[in-house]
């Protein structure tokens, strides 16, 4: 008895192939850790904002990492932003790193980085 393997379907590689890129769209695969320490000291989280909001000075940015609780951080006139000339150019569902220090019980941006679709980890 000869059994000859058949090729994959078309159809079957094209659901594979899409649904590929709706992950990496979607949520950003990744296996790299999307919060904990960074290496100076401060502690970082990498996900997609969720929830902006801004009141003179400070803005508060929720974000939601890939896996874990979300991280609530303030920006300040303080915080370098990196691939942004503005928080107010920061949008919702916007991939970002954060790398923030936590003084008197808040989360307090050090730096923010705003990351392609494709770098993230949510």
């Amino acid at each position: 008895m000869n059994i000859a393997m058949q090729p994959s379907k078309p159809s079957t590689l094209i659901l594979i192939v899409l649904l590929t890129l709706l992950t990496l769209l979607s949520g950003c695969a990744s296996t790299k850790t999307s919060a904990g320490p960074a290496a100076d000291g401060t502690l970082f989280v990498k996900g997609r904002a969720v929830k902006i909001t801004t009141h003179a000075d400070l803005t508060t940015i929720t974000i939601k990492p890939a896996k874990g609780d979300m991280v609530i951080v303030q920006v300040t006139p303080a915080t370098k932003l990196a691939d942004l000339k503005a928080i107010a150019e920061l949008s919702k569902r916007t991939p970002v790193e954060v790398r923030y220090q936590v003084e008197e019980g808040n989360n307090i941006a050090v730096q923010l980085t705003k990351l392609s679709d494709a770098s993230c980890d949510s």
